[in-house]
């Protein structure tokens, strides 16, 4: 690539304007865009003419349902869990709101399509995490059974870095999951408390963990199509080091489709091939560089072959492993994992190299 930069010199500020309009050739365009891959000054100059370019920003819209404050939460939570005390239905004794036969203690999130509380389970003497369906989605007839199916496909995994479903309540007004309860934090949260890149030996062994996992999910029906660090939890009570860090990772088995305001999935925009492969692959990005795979504007996205390769940002990732987490990131059929096994065992055919590299050390 150095005899590209050679023979094509950086662009000048008014090409570099009309590349993010859109205004030039397709061959110009592509031959700009692989330069700016390639090319650190450029890469920086990008975002400060793309916010040249923005328009105004528009109001501040309003803060969704995830960050709501205590008042609006304790709404929720009534919305949620009214009505009567049979079987899977909820109900309000004193100061006490029950979903079955579980205490709800608080909540723990809230997405577009299900809430999570944190409950106590009086029967078993634990705390368990309590999924119900959205305020929104409560009452529709399709959702609800794609609830309920989702949670028992969960149920059937079992693997050490998922997050077991221990019991699927199927009723016909509020339907719920009861799953094991993570204490720890994610995994953005411990990475911010303790680095924010991970060492390769690290970061390769928790996403070869992760790529097992969503391969086992994956035999059992389980398509995971998101993760990230702030859908990652770390299961602890107390602190992990950087070397325990690996197994104590753990993600989800409970994992609805994209779904319609109708209730019925319908599938996102993929990059093609398996969803999982991809989004591990960007963890893994994640992890060894400290930044998402994908930057830059809509242009520079549409043009680009592949997000910047990550020894820019990071000159310890091996190349090796720069070529490992491209596989998984091509939009071309060429050369991309087919599945989360062949990514694991990629993965652990490379790590005894890794950690020869390393000295040894974990």
């Amino acid at each position: 690539m150095a005899t590209l930069e050679r023979q094509y010199s950086c662009p000048t500020r008014i090409r570099m304007v009309a590349f993010l309009k859109g205004s030039l050739s397709p061959e110009e365009t592509e031959k700009i865009a692989l330069h700016i891959d390639e090319c650190a000054t450029c890469s920086d100059l990008l975002p400060e003419i793309e916010n040249e370019l923005a328009p105004s920003p528009a109001p501040p819209r309003p803060i969704r349902l995830p960050y709501i404050d205590e008042a609006a939460c304790s709404r929720l939570t009534r919305l949620l869990c009214t009505g009567s005390g049979a079987r899977g239905r909820s109900v309000e004794t004193g100061n006490t709101i029950r979903i079955g036969r579980f205490e709800v203690v608080r909540r723990l999130a809230a997405g577009d399509l299900s809430t999570v509380f944190l409950g106590n389970d009086p029967l078993l003497g634990r705390l368990v995490a309590l999924r119900v369906p959205s305020p929104h989605m409560i009452g529709n007839d399709r959702f609800r059974r794609l609830f309920v199916d989702t949670g028992e496909l969960a149920q059937r995994t079992c693997h050490p870095n998922l997050i077991s479903v221990y019991e699927v309540v199927d009723d016909s007004e509020r339907p719920f999951v009861v799953s094991r309860y993570c204490s720890g934090p994610t995994l953005q949260e411990w990475l911010e408390c303790f680095q924010e890149i991970l060492g390769v030996v690290p970061a390769i062994r928790l996403v070869r963990n992760l790529a097992d996992a969503a391969e086992h999910a994956f035999q059992h029906g389980v398509l995971f199509r998101s993760l990230s660090p702030t859908n990652v939890l770390v299961d602890t009570l107390g602190s992990v080091d950087l070397g325990a860090l690996p197994d104590a990772v753990r993600i989800s088995a409970f994992e609805l489709p994209p779904t319609g305001p109708n209730g019925l999935p319908v599938e996102a925009a993929s990059i093609g091939g398996r969803p999982d492969v991809a989004a591990i692959g960007g963890l893994l990005y994640r992890l060894v560089t400290g930044r998402e795979p994908t930057r830059g504007g809509p242009m520079r996205r549409l043009v680009c072959r592949g997000p910047i390769p990550p020894r820019r940002y990071n000159p310890l990732v091996p190349r090796k492993l720069q070529d490992i987490i491209l596989a998984c990131l091509t939009t071309s059929s060429v050369g991309r994992y087919a599945t989360a096994a062949d990514l694991r065992d990629d993965l652990d055919r490379y790590l005894p190299q890794a950690l020869s590299a390393a000295g040894g050390g974990a």
